[in-house]
């Protein structure tokens, strides 16, 4: 299992930004899933919220918030 992907660098949507309409959770869910369909998050790669949070500028919450939503789409394993 890789525990880190050097080349990931993500950024929030800044077309869901300019909106305003989407939440922080929902901002953070598609830069993840940017990622995942890009090929810059990895299988096997392990998820920090901390990191994540700080990379995007948010709260561990909303990072929470995307993964579980992530997970309920069988995107990613949580454990």
């Amino acid at each position: 299992m890789a525990d880190q992907s050097p080349d990931l660098v993500l950024e929030l949507p800044k077309d869901l930004l300019a909106s305003r309409s989407a939440s922080r959770g929902e901002l953070v869910y598609q830069a993840l899933l940017e990622a995942i369909r890009n090929g810059k998050l990895l299988p096997g790669y392990r998820i920090r919220e901390e990191e994540i949070a700080a990379m995007l500028g948010v709260s561990r919450t909303p990072v929470r918030e995307a993964i579980q939503q992530l997970q309920s789409r069988r995107l990613v394993e949580y454990a």
